[in-house]
């Protein structure tokens, strides 16, 4: 029923929960990698999910910096932002946009680790 949501997807999510301007939190419509594993992403109405920047700024930080993992081939340079990863709408989820490779998805994997304490 819910099965197009997979683990290492990239989906587009329209952000319709915005939240005030001086949050810490990285909002706005934007990018996102699908974390949560295939079974949790076959029930229910929400994935859990790493939004993703191309922030020149953040960028220029360099792979590594708080954990975030640098990603390259999947359109425009972009950070993974694993310190920030949060449940999301399902719905909010619209435009497919292509899937991590297994190397990606290892790279991210361990920054989550790292991030999470696990």
């Amino acid at each position: 029923m819910f099965s197009d949501k997979r683990r290492g997807d990239i989906w587009w999510m329209v952000d319709t929960h915005r939240k005030p301007a001086d949050t810490c939190l990285i909002r706005g419509d934007r990018p996102v990698i699908v974390v949560s594993s295939d079974s949790a992403n076959q029930t229910g109405n929400t994935v859990t999910v790493v939004p993703m920047t191309s922030s020149p700024a953040r960028l220029a930080r360099g792979d590594g910096y708080c954990d975030n993992v640098l990603l390259l081939g999947y359109g425009e340079p972009s950070m993974a932002l694993p310190r920030q990863v949060h449940g999301a709408d399902r719905a909010d989820l619209q435009q497919y946009l292509g899937h991590l490779t297994d190397a990606d998805m290892r790279r991210l994997d361990a920054a989550l680790q790292s991030a999470l304490g696990l």
